[in-house]
């Protein structure tokens, strides 16, 4: 997940601008939303994983919780109830500076054969 935020100089509005992998059509859009990005004072890059939860084993979980049991039926209930609800499970990770460090080194052979270029032509 690409995000930046901007104030839109004829409102003033902040706008939080953001965008996944999926929104791009090509490779430029991508590489033009991430520049557009690192050249505002606030953004975010961030990796999101999420999965599928298995299902729990009643058994393996009645084992679980059966010190809770032992002190409050209700507790023991509510966290059972909490735990079987549970459909998936998520992670996410700010990849702000890995992003921005790719994103310079892609940019130092351009800046490097811009600089040979003009002064090849001096």
């Amino acid at each position: 997940v690409y995000c930046y935020r901007e104030r839109d100089q004829a409102t003033g509005i902040e706008i939080l601008h953001a965008a996944t992998e999926l929104e791009f059509n090509s490779e430029e859009e991508r590489v033009a939303f991430i520049d557009r990005a690192l050249a505002a004072e606030q953004h975010c890059f961030l990796k999101l994983t999420a999965t599928y939860s298995l299902e729990m084993n009643k058994l393996e979980l009645d084992k679980a919780v059966d010190f809770i049991r032992g002190q409050s039926r209700h507790r023991a209930a509510r966290l059972q109830e909490a735990v079987l609800s549970v459909m998936g499970l998520g992670e996410l990770v700010d990849i702000t500076a890995q992003v921005a460090l790719a994103r310079a080194r892609r940019r130092a052979p351009e800046a490097g054969s811009a600089a040979g270029a003009g002064a090849g032509a001096a």
